[in-house]
């Protein structure tokens, strides 16, 4: 219902882009002038949705239009359950000072603060779903402020929840706040979703191993060095649990959920006879296509069936596909899945890989698609031939293909367990308990 953008202020003398210009360096996000992920109790502390909006006019209209400030109109949006969407690639050119007013207090039924750090996805995931359950806040990591001076010195940290969640920090700004925190008697959790213990596929992409090593902020050492002294750690899976158990007693298993809302919304398309078979994936399963290679070959040669990939290419050989461009726009992502019948999860064990959720085959399974995956240890909860199937080699991948495109009430019968078992068990209603007990201590 609502759509704001990014914004670049402009110096009215030189006409050029400055980012402190005018008010700018006291906007609520530092200097940061992205569109920030939305957050419904976000807007009891400030006016961050920015000037440059698109509103559909019915919710504009229903909610009675404007009656003062935008922030009102926000507020009144929330209320009336509109949807909010920030798209960071569109931006709005001022040439005004940028005014925002700020109160120094929370949301008085906020719990935590989440501090978020990563992908816009499991930034949702991990911070904007559960703070929209619990309720909290998620927060830049820059919108942290410290207030204290000769006139308040007992005003510390006036917008912090009575818990601070910070997602796998790992450098030294970070641990000097949450020190700090911890001083002032803020409950401090750090959240993983992935062992930062290990060394990923991506050879860990913006960390290095050692504090020593300037090339970049973050490292491993900086983070195994926090994890013992915060007040918990937050993880996905009880394989993870168990790592971190090793450095923290106290460890708490939240396990990655969706909102049935957020799906429900989307429509199957008409059956047109066409299987689709889709593989959604980031760049660090480069290494899990090639389990797929012989079971894509005899697929794409079958006139009913059609072959998607998202993200990263495989590059299968002998193998025709259809490659379909990444997007973080999340609304977009969840239509192209619901297109799918299988949607394939292949996962090669490793040290890092073991640490992975279940969260793609739970996507699948909310999309009414069949989830296709490995037996290993992150889909230790699903039950082979009940909502999923399961593969452990090439030979395995071919044969669970071969079936389910030629047995087809079959797959249709798993995809409504897929989704039934979801919907019972890993929706955020029925896993938010766990992060209130993180988050109460």
């Amino acid at each position: 219902d609502v759509v704001y953008s990014s914004i670049i202020p402009v110096d009215r003398e030189t006409e050029k882009v400055d980012l402190t210009a005018g008010e700018y360096a006291s906007f609520p996000f530092g200097n940061n002038h992205f569109a920030h992920a939305f957050c419904p109790h976000r807007l009891e502390l400030c006016d961050y949705i920015s000037g440059g909006t698109l509103v559909k006019r019915e919710a504009y209209e229903e909610v009675g239009s404007h009656q003062g400030e935008n922030w009102d109109l926000w507020k009144r949006m929330r209320d009336a359950g509109k949807r909010f969407k920030p798209v960071p690639e569109a931006t709005l050119i001022s040439r005004n000072p940028i005014r925002v007013e700020t109160k120094l207090t929370p949301h008085p039924e906020a719990k935590a603060c989440f501090y978020y750090q990563a992908s816009m996805a499991t930034t949702y995931v991990r911070c904007q779903l559960p703070a929209r359950k619990l309720p909290g806040l998620a927060l830049d990591y820059t919108h942290v402020q410290n207030v204290g001076d000769d006139l308040h010195p007992d005003i510390k940290f006036p917008e912090q929840a009575p818990c601070a969640i910070f997602q796998f920090p790992g450098d030294q700004g970070r641990a000097i706040l949450m020190h700090t925190m911890m001083n002032e008697g803020i409950r401090v959790l750090i959240e993983v979703d992935d062992n930062y213990y290990a060394k990923s596929p991506l050879n860990n992409p913006g960390w290095v191993f050692e504090m020593m090593d300037k090339r970049l902020a973050h490292s491993l050492e900086a983070h195994g060095r926090m994890v013992p002294w915060v007040d918990g750690v937050i993880v996905a899976t009880p394989h993870l649990a168990k790592l971190y158990s090793k450095f923290n007693k106290n460890v708490y298993i939240c396990p990655n959920s969706v909102d049935a809302d957020d799906w429900r919304a989307l429509a199957r398309p008409p059956d047109d006879g066409k299987l689709r078979i889709g593989w959604f994936a980031s760049a660090s399963h480069k290494d899990d296509g090639r389990m797929l290679t012989q079971a894509m070959q005899w697929a794409c040669k079958r006139d009913d069936v059609e072959i998607l990939n998202m993200g990263l290419d495989p590059r299968w050989s002998n193998c025709r596909y259809k490659q379909m461009p990444w997007t973080n726009d999340l609304s977009v992502y969840r239509a192209m899945m619901g297109v799918l019948d299988i949607g394939l999860c292949p996962v090669q064990p490793t040290e890092w890989a073991n640490c992975r959720s279940d969260l793609k085959a739970i996507e699948y399974a909310m999309a009414g698609v069949l989830p296709v995956m490995s037996e290993t240890i992150p889909y230790a909860n699903w039950t082979n031939g009940f909502g999923c199937w399961k593969c452990k080699t090439p030979k395995d991948w071919l044969s669970a293909i071969q079936y389910l495109v030629t047995h087809r009430d079959d797959l249709q019968r798993m995809r409504a367990e897929a989704h039934h078992y979801v919907l019972e068990e890993r929706t955020i209603d029925k896993t938010i308990s766990a992060w209130e007990e993180a988050v109460a201590g």
